[in-house]
């Protein structure tokens, strides 16, 4: 989100838990005062929504998306607003937690068709074996 090597951040792997962090001797999460695209783009006028994995900080202290120049978002990872995943943990397949975000990026979207809008989705695909319903492979 910033154009930067994580590295300028002094982040050298993943934000992860405060233990994982402080072994690296990295931050807990992104420097709300850096510049983003979200805070650029919020600046100008749009609505910014982000959906999905939030791998720029949790725990104690980190603050929401919000404070990236985020309007509106729901999370999986991280503070803030979380995802419905109850589906999900019902034995309806990790894939479905792609179509909980998709569904709430849409929405984002239908909501701000008549305005400069942007919107980020972070799927969970890369952590997960796919494993589509019938129903999906049709």
């Amino acid at each position: 989100m910033t154009g930067r090597f994580p590295a300028h951040w002094g982040i050298h792997g993943h934000l992860a838990s405060h233990a994982q962090n402080t072994a690296r001797d990295m931050p807990n999460y992104l420097d709300p005062d850096s510049v983003t695209i979200t805070h650029l783009l919020q600046q100008s006028g749009y609505a910014v929504g982000h959906f999905g994995k939030w791998h720029l900080g949790g725990g104690e202290g980190a603050p929401e998306p919000f404070a990236y120049g985020i309007d509106a978002c729901k999370i999986n990872v991280g503070n803030g607003p979380m995802l419905d995943f109850t589906d999900v943990q019902a034995g309806k397949g990790r894939s479905h937690s792609t179509e909980v975000i998709i569904d709430e990026t849409i929405g984002f979207i239908q909501q701000n068709q008549n305005e400069p809008f942007y919107v980020q989705a972070w799927l969970n695909d890369t952590h997960a074996i796919l494993d589509p319903t019938e129903e999906q492979m049709e």
